[in-house]
């Protein structure tokens, strides 16, 4: 949802950082050392409310498996950001009162989409430079993303095996929606499918 004059697209290109406009809006997210989710649903199976909420007690009780201690919290911050990790919603996945995953919605005629990211670091502190704000902004910025988000490495020494997570969030899945979930890793030939389509994201 940001205006692109707020973008640096000079330095976001010499850093090779590509912009789009993600369909769910929203406030900005650099993605980097993270793990990101999406779900695609039929509003007949459930609401984009419930979703949310669901979606954020599968991940929560994942990471809880792994033995971090997060949990969901109620609390809204509906103030106007430019940076997603400083916009707090309900059902919110947080560690010590700070924001764990940034998930967004669209909602459709007749499916839900939801999509996330699980932060792995605190790469969210380099997104600050590629916006065209004045050096107090971007402290302002700064401070509210210490303040308001957390990344694994925050709560745990031990480095977060990935494919641990993914397994975890998928045994949570199976375990909310009751064995009817299947599942495989994609083929070399499906990946090399999935790459046709990167052309029909818009980028900005």
């Amino acid at each position: 949802h940001q205006d692109i004059s707020l973008v640096n697209t000079n330095l976001a290109g010499r850093h090779k950082i590509d912009l789009v406009r993600r369909p769910t809006g929203g406030s900005a997210v650099l993605h980097c050392d993270e793990l990101t989710y999406s779900v695609i649903i039929s509003k007949k199976l459930i609401d984009h409310q419930a979703l949310y909420s669901l979606m954020h007690k599968i991940i929560a009780a994942a990471l809880n498996a792994l033995n971090y201690n997060v949990y969901l919290e109620d609390s809204v911050n509906n103030e106007k950001t430019a940076i997603c990790y400083n916009r707090a919603a309900k059902s919110e996945i947080k560690y010590d009162g700070k924001k764990l995953v940034g998930s967004a919605q669209r909602i459709y005629p007749q499916t839900i989409l939801q999509h996330g990211s699980i932060l792995f670091s605190n790469t969210q502190m380099d997104l600050l430079q590629y916006f065209n704000y004045s050096r107090n902004e971007i402290e302002n910025y700064k401070t509210q993303l210490i303040n308001k988000s957390i990344a694994l490495e925050d709560i745990s020494a031990v480095p977060i095996d990935r494919n641990a997570l993914i397994e975890k969030i998928i045994e949570q899945i199976d375990k909310f929606f009751k064995g009817f979930i299947y599942y495989q890793y994609l083929t070399a030939d499906e990946l090399t499918a999935i790459s046709g389509f990167e052309n029909n994201f818009s980028e900005i």
